[in-house]
């Protein structure tokens, strides 16, 4: 009876850390991509199937670390269920400049909304405790109107910007219908990240408030690397606290679009996964326009329950990530 005592207290004290966490981290609202050459990363999108692209024109960036203004270039998307705002900074000077030029194309912060500014005030401080102070408050002006982000430090222990904003304002730009109609029923399903150490990773964002990365090793089979079989090999950490998981990809043993994307960009958000409902016919078609699959596996007894493929698209000319298509057995 003392041991069940002791266990089911340990379940509650950490049921009762993992309640702390404010409840507007189930969703990311939307993610700000840099890239380079904004006309390019649409026009790729709209190859892959993905409507509803809205150009905003030239907007006015503003920093709390960095005195003056810069410009950029904005478009907002729908990726079968995750919302984008695209950034292309119009000087070489600038934070998002900079940020561009040290990664290359790739996602600058992952948002979430808060329901009104208190909320927002008490995660400052909830964050604060946790000695994860606030980086900068960034400013995009556009129309007349301005999306105001307050951004934690986070990125170089956590590996990615995380930022809050009050959900009036980004329902404001991103309208119903948002998400994002894709002809080749691509339904997001993922954020996976590139990583070299997990356990400094996971130790900040356990002392953030946030799930330890759960470390698995997949059993992968039927390995491909651009068209050749290969042996690579990886570990998999997981955290599940919202409505999309977070996978966080280790690469073991080369080749991998892994470590591709770390020597390129830097440790960071990686790939999106996407599911797919007959993932054969995704990859025809994409390859006919000319993205093709760099790496490839499966998972489980092939034709049994519980079984899958997994095929990496390389789009990182499009916007410097991947696209994941993901296909479950029975699904």
């Amino acid at each position: 009876m003392k041991k069940l005592l002791v266990v089911l207290g340990l379940v509650f004290y950490t049921s009762y850390l993992f309640a702390q966490l404010p409840s507007f981290y189930n969703h990311v609202d939307h993610v700000i991509w840099v890239v380079k050459d904004l006309q390019k990363v649409k026009s790729g999108w709209e190859q892959l199937g993905f409507k509803g692209i809205k150009d905003y024109g030239k907007v006015t960036i503003e920093s709390s670390i960095e005195s003056g203004t810069s410009k950029a270039l904005m478009a907002t998307a729908g990726l079968g269920g995750l919302q984008v705002i695209w950034l292309q900074p119009l000087k070489m000077s600038g934070l998002l400049a900079r940020f561009n030029q040290l990664h290359g194309d790739a996602v600058y912060s992952l948002v979430y909304a808060t329901n009104g500014q208190a909320d927002l005030l008490r995660e400052v401080d909830r964050m604060r405790r946790n000695r994860i102070p606030v980086k900068q408050h960034l400013v995009i002006k556009y129309k007349n109107r301005s999306l105001e982000y307050v951004m934690f430090d986070t990125r170089r222990e956590g590996k990615y910007g995380l930022s809050l904003i009050q959900q009036v304002q980004v329902s404001e730009i991103f309208g119903l219908g948002s998400t994002g109609f894709n002809e080749y029923g691509l339904e997001f399903s993922q954020f996976a990240f590139a990583i070299t150490n997990p356990d400094t990773v996971s130790a900040f964002w356990k002392r953030a408030g946030f799930p330890a990365l759960s470390i698995e090793h997949p059993e992968v089979y039927d390995k491909m690397y651009k068209g050749k079989p290969a042996e690579y090999d990886m570990d998999l950490g997981w955290q599940r606290f919202g409505d999309i998981p977070f996978e966080w990809c280790i690469p073991k043993e080369p080749p991998t679009v892994y470590a591709d994307f770390i020597v390129n960009h830097g440790e960071g958000l990686q790939h999106l996964g996407f599911n797919v409902e007959n993932i054969d016919e995704v990859i025809e078609a994409f390859k006919a326009k000319g993205f093709y699959v760099v790496q490839s596996g499966r998972w489980g007894e092939k034709g049994k329950p519980g079984s899958g493929r997994f095929a990496y698209i390389n789009t990182a000319p499009v916007g410097g990530l991947y696209i994941e298509l993901l296909w479950n057995y029975g699904e």
